[in-house]
């Protein structure tokens, strides 16, 4: 996602709410699920936006400096205890 490859994903643990569009998420965990949602995005013309929304979302939440800063919040919520 960092690079803007689109991830397409299952709803499996946090993937869902890591790739943040459940139009990334595969309902039938299946070779064939996968290989349709990828056509589905491709024929739709939204690849380019995926693409831009997975790469801003990295950004935006899960790049070191958002790491150490929500790190720095729960120490100090841990002090301020």
């Amino acid at each position: 996602m960092a690079f803007g490859v689109v991830p397409i994903v299952s709803s499996a643990g946090f993937n869902q709410s890591i790739c943040g569009d459940d139009r990334l998420v595969v309902s039938e965990f299946s070779e064939m699920g996968f290989a349709n949602k990828i056509m589905e995005i491709e024929s739709s013309g939204k690849w380019d936006y995926f693409s831009h929304f997975v790469y801003n979302r990295v950004i935006a939440n899960f790049t070191e400096v958002q790491a150490l800063e929500s790190l720095k919040q729960v120490i100090n919520a841990l002090y301020s205890e």
